[in-house]
């Protein structure tokens, strides 16, 4: 009998497990169920129809096998008959072949196990009950201990089934990801090439310009400079053949020297650019009854018969009607010389002896030269015309053209010539030494010009390659963090993906077990079970783990600060015109809505909706709901103000707080003071000096808001917020005197 219950025993443990064995075949890896519907993969595994297409619903391209993560392009699905076939052959077999057949024994007692023991957790027969052990102990009957060990473990096989499904979801969802992240990444790649090419684009643009402005400038001033050479070239030779002139005159004949002296001197005076000079005083000695030395030489052609004490020989008659007239006092009609006797000698005798003596003299070579003679009388020019500048003899001074002129000796006459024309010589050479000095100082300013213009061009072009240089490096740099925080991310997806295969693997065996377990006999299960129910109970309060986050970070934001206020702000720059309808009633605004500031006397003007009737502010015309803009502000020495941008939807009636928080971010000047407005306190600004202008950049797809000096474009503070409606430009002052003045 033993033998045949051992045999039995035997074959039925060899039917079991055959049977255990069926069954675990016709189960679904995703449902830990029977196959319902199965169908096979490309790959050879089989799963429900449903479970399948439940992992597969949310896949567009490819579709990734839940048990050996094999994929595939397209889902093809073959239905398993003979599959199916197994499935019900196995249901037929029951939940045990042979297991429920036999009752586990105790070791100790050799009863049936019909009792279970809550406090130690394991089945004990009803000897056992009663033994000391288990005296204390809460006992039930191992029928009711199954049921309800079961009825737990099946509660959880549902939610563990859902929770697996989440998280087939979730691997689903991330296995889109890495095709998802390359798009962006590429996407992103590509926004950072363009607008790096934007960036050299605007920098060779500006380039072009300077270069441009360069040449301008230097043909300007080489022009004007070669002007001015040319220029001092024509006084210096001008300049020149005057001194030649006038030193060819000095050692010439009297008359000669005083031949177009006029003339000659008008032209030494115009060169050096002054008044001419009126005539010296000393040639106006002698003058005084000058007409009577020209009268008494009226008839120097006749025989000179007598000579006064001074020397001077006349007519006996000539000397007799003149000195007649002036009684008592005598003088010479020549030197003007005063006697108090008349003392007339007879000067033939003295005549007699020069005559004789200029007969052995050579009278060709004493003869003055025929310009020395007057054409008309031919006679001697000895006097000169001070009012005709022209040399005249004794009897052209009796003429009623020179009558009532001054004339004076000609040797005194070119004397003073001289000494005139001498005079102005020095001035002349001085002009022409400042001129060659000019020129020689434009002709090497020319020079220096080309060499600092060449140097500058020079500075230009390696200034723009250093941008060039530095915006190559910055694009490689954020191509290089680009891909970094893309194989960043790609490596959280890839930890992702194995952590949720784990789970996936955690709660399927867990399911299984659980099945199993609730198929084993009473006392196995019970065993078992509450070890099963602790890994429900821990995997149900297990957090869900959240799926990888995409590539989100702005790799451009840092153009609000590069070169963008020197190239790319000149691009976005607006003409901010003032809303008078916005505009609190303290403040006056300009007819043309470029300037406002603030008054004493309130305005009576209606209240329109979009009007502060508090704070003194006033909007721009134009608002803003996306793209880049940049407008610059006059402040100058202006004791309080404020200027940022406003939401459409901010509040414009009673006080208001310029923060964020209510659609208003500013930077506020309030004597020496500068804040960024910013919630729940303002943060206080630390300038190295004071901006006349300042510059506002709005980026609205970067959401940023940033603040320069607008002369030389020093940062001064960035805001990064949510903008979700339209903006505008919104200005405040509290200053009666300096107005703030919207740049153009």
């Amino acid at each position: 009998m033993a033998d045949t219950d051992s045999s039995c025993a035997k074959g039925m443990s060899l039917d079991g497990n055959a049977a255990e064995n069926l069954q675990e075949e016709a189960t679904c890896s995703i449902c830990l169920d029977y196959f319902k519907d199965p169908v096979m993969t490309k790959c050879g595994h089989n799963f429900c129809r449903n479970c399948i297409s439940l992992c597969w619903r949310n896949l567009d391209s490819s579709f990734t096998c839940p048990q050996c993560r094999k994929r595939s392009h397209k889902p093809l699905l073959t239905p398993n008959r003979q599959l199916a076939s197994m499935v019900k052959i196995a249901q037929e077999l029951g939940p045990s072949v042979c297991s429920l057949q036999q009752e586990t024994q105790c070791e100790k007692h050799g009863e049936k196990l019909k009792l279970f023991c809550e406090d130690d957790q394991k089945a004990i027969c009803v000897v056992c009950d009663r033994a000391k052990e288990h005296r204390a102990h809460v006992v039930v009957p191992i029928v009711e201990a199954v049921i309800e060990c079961k009825e737990k473990l099946y509660g959880y096989i549902v939610p563990l089934k859902r929770k697996l499904e989440d998280v087939l979801i979730l691997t689903t969802e991330e296995e889109k990801k890495p095709a998802e992240l390359k798009t962006k990444v590429e996407a992103e790649r590509k926004i950072i090439v363009s607008k790096f090419e934007e960036l050299h684009r605007l920098l060779n643009e500006e380039k072009r310009t300077v270069l441009s402005n360069l040449e301008d400038r230097r043909t300007e001033l080489h022009n004007k400079i070669q002007s001015n050479i040319i220029k001092l070239t024509e006084q210096s030779s001008s300049l020149q053949q005057l001194i030649k002139e006038a030193e060819g005159k000095l050692p010439r004949t009297n008359t000669d020297v005083l031949k177009d002296m006029k003339s000659l001197l008008l032209r030494c005076e115009h060169a050096r650019f002054q008044i001419p000079p009126t005539v010296s005083s000393e040639l106006q000695r002698g003058v005084n009854n000058i007409h009577v030395q020209y009268a008494a030489l009226t008839n120097i052609l006749n025989k000179l018969t007598v000579y006064l004490d001074c020397g001077h020989n006349f007519c006996r008659t000539c000397i007799t009607q003149h000195l007649d007239r002036l009684d008592p006092y005598f003088s010479c009609p020549v030197c003007a010389k005063v006697f108090q006797d008349r003392n007339l000698t007879d000067s033939w005798p003295l005549l007699k002896q020069l005559t004789e003596r200029l007969k052995k003299v050579d009278i060709k070579a004493l003869a003055e030269p025929e310009e020395s003679q007057c054409k008309t009388h031919k006679l001697p020019l000895l006097l000169y015309c001070a009012v005709d500048q022209e040399a005249v003899c004794l009897v052209c001074r009796e003429s009623r053209r020179h009558k009532s002129h001054a004339v004076f000796p000609i040797e005194e006459a070119a004397q003073e010539c001289k000494e005139h024309l001498q005079t102005s010589l020095d001035p002349l050479k001085h002009e022409l030494a400042d001129i060659e000095n000019c020129k020689s100082s434009d002709e090497l300013k020319a020079a220096l010009l080309q060499e600092n213009l060449k140097r500058l061009k020079e500075t230009v072009l390696s200034e723009f390659e250093a941008l060039h240089q530095v915006m190559n490096t910055e694009e490689k740099m954020l191509l290089a963090r680009l891909k970094q925080e893309g194989d960043k991310i790609l490596k959280n997806i890839d930890a992702n993906v194995k952590k949720y295969e784990a789970q996936i693997s955690s709660i399927s065996t867990l399911v299984m077990k659980i099945t199993e377990t609730c198929e084993k006999t009473p006392a196995e299960m019970l065993k078992d079970g509450q070890a099963y129910l602790n890994r429900c109970e821990y995997k149900m309060q297990e957090r869900p783990m959240c799926g990888s986050a995409l590539l989100d970070k702005k790799f451009l934001a840092f153009l609000g600060h590069y070169v963008g206020p020197n190239l790319l702000l000149k691009k976005y720059k607006e003409i901010v015109t003032l809303n008078a309808r916005t505009a609190q009633p303290y403040l006056i605004l300009s007819a043309d809505g470029k300037t406002v500031k603030y008054s004493f006397v309130k305005q009576n003007l209606p209240d329109y909706p979009e009007r502060f009737d508090f704070e003194p502010c006033v909007q721009g015309c134009e608002g803003f709901t996306s793209g880049r803009h940049y407008w610059e502000v006059e402040v100058g020495v202006g004791k309080h103000w404020a200027v940022g941008i406003t939401a459409e939807s901010a509040k414009k009636k009673g006080r208001n707080r310029f923060t964020p928080k209510m659609g208003i971010w500013s930077v506020e000047y309030v004597y020496d003071y500068y804040d960024a407005l910013t919630f729940p306190k303002p943060t206080r600004l630390s300038l190295k000096e004071r901006p006349q202008k300042v510059g506002l950049y709005l980026d609205y797809e970067q959401q940023q808001l940033s603040f320069y000096n607008a002369e030389n474009m020093a940062h001064i503070y960035t805001f990064t917020d949510s903008f979700k409606e339209k903006v505008f430009p919104v200005f405040g002052t509290y200053d009666p005197v300096t107005p703030l003045r919207m740049c153009c």
